[in-house]
């Protein structure tokens, strides 16, 4: 159970107060009985995406640029879109959804079953052989 005022987890309890439930933390509760914090309150800034945890990230001067650069002044905001698309499914990129497309569009095209077998045999051939950044160089130099 968090504090309802800061986000705390610290000897969090539940208790009414002018009609109303409250969670607050220990320190929450003694700035409330101590006159520091006055009811009715209503939580400053936006409300809590989670649980807070400090961390110490060391990284090249050119990756901090990177990283400053794509957050637009929110490190948090941009490291958390990092770590959401990381974990989602539909962003992942794998050598399988990769012969799904070649073999969806060799489809379309009217290949015959044998020249899609072929053609994937192919595809497993450089996939296995290729780097990604040998194999985005390769669809650069077809593009232009």
């Amino acid at each position: 159970m968090n504090c309802m005022n800061c986000g705390s987890a610290n000897d969090t309890t539940d208790f009414l107060a002018n009609g109303e439930k409250m969670i607050l933390c220990v320190n929450c509760r003694y700035d409330l009985a101590s006159g520091k914090l006055k009811l009715p309150f209503k939580t400053m800034g936006r409300p809590s995406l989670g649980i807070t945890k400090k961390v110490s990230l060391t990284l090249p001067e050119k990756m901090w640029e990177h990283v400053d650069h794509k957050a637009n002044g929110n490190r948090s905001d941009y490291l958390r879109s990092l770590v959401d698309r990381d974990m989602s499914e539909e962003n992942k990129w794998t050598n399988q959804s990769c012969l799904g497309y070649t073999i969806a569009a060799a489809t379309q095209l009217g290949f015959s079953p044998e020249q899609i077998e072929l053609l994937i045999g192919a595809m497993y051939d450089q996939l296995d052989t290729l780097t990604v950044t040998e194999a985005r160089e390769i669809h650069n130099k077809f593009q232009h």
